[in-house]
C-alpha cells in the first residue's frame, strides 16, 4: 500500500526553513555593506578640503579690488591744524576718496576733511593730508575710503 503522501526530501520548496533563508539572502542583496573607518576618514578630508577652499574664495572674493587704509601716524600741529599720515591699498589706475577726521578729548569731531587721490598705476601708496579744525584736536583719523 502506497502512502498518501511521501514528502521528497529534495523538494526545498516546501521546506519553510529554506523559505526564511531566501527571504534572507533577497535581504542581503538589498542592503548596502557597511563602509569601512578608512572611507569615512577619506569622506571627512575631503570635506574639510572642500570647506576650507570654499572659505578661501569667500575671503578672497570680499576684499580683492576693494580699497583698504591704515592709519600710520597723525600729529596735532596747533590748536587749527591735525596732519594725519595713512597708507592706501586700492586697484590700478583706481582714484580713491577717503574721509578725515579730527577729534577733541570727547571724541567730537572739530574737523572734517576729503580727500581725492588720484588714480595712478600705484596700488599701494602713502598720504599725508592736513586737517583744519575749529578747536584744539588730540587725533586725526581715517573714517572711511572708497572709490571715486
Amino acid at each position: 500500500m502506497a502512502a498518501a503522501h511521501d514528502p521528497d526530501p529534495d523538494n526545498s520548496a516546501e521546506d519553510p526553513a529554506s523559505e526564511d533563508t531566501a527571504a534572507e539572502d533577497t535581504a542581503a542583496a538589498h542592503t548596502p555593506a557597511a563602509h569601512s573607518p578608512r572611507f569615512w576618514w577619506i569622506v571627512g578630508i575631503l570635506g574639510c578640503l572642500a570647506m576650507t577652499a570654499i572659505a578661501v574664495w569667500w575671503g578672497l572674493a570680499a576684499t580683492v579690488g576693494r580699497v583698504s587704509w591704515q592709519l600710520r601716524s597723525y600729529a596735532v600741529v596747533d590748536s587749527t591744524t591735525v596732519t594725519v599720515t595713512y597708507r592706501i591699498d586700492r586697484p590700478a589706475d583706481t582714484a580713491v576718496v577717503c574721509s578725515l577726521k579730527a577729534l577733541d578729548s570727547a571724541f567730537g569731531a572739530v574737523g572734517i576733511a576729503e580727500v581725492t587721490i588720484p588714480a595712478g598705476p600705484q596700488r599701494t601708496l602713502t598720504q599725508t593730508s592736513t586737517i583744519r579744525t575749529r578747536a584744539l584736536a588730540v587725533t586725526g583719523v581715517v573714517d572711511r575710503c572708497h572709490t571715486a
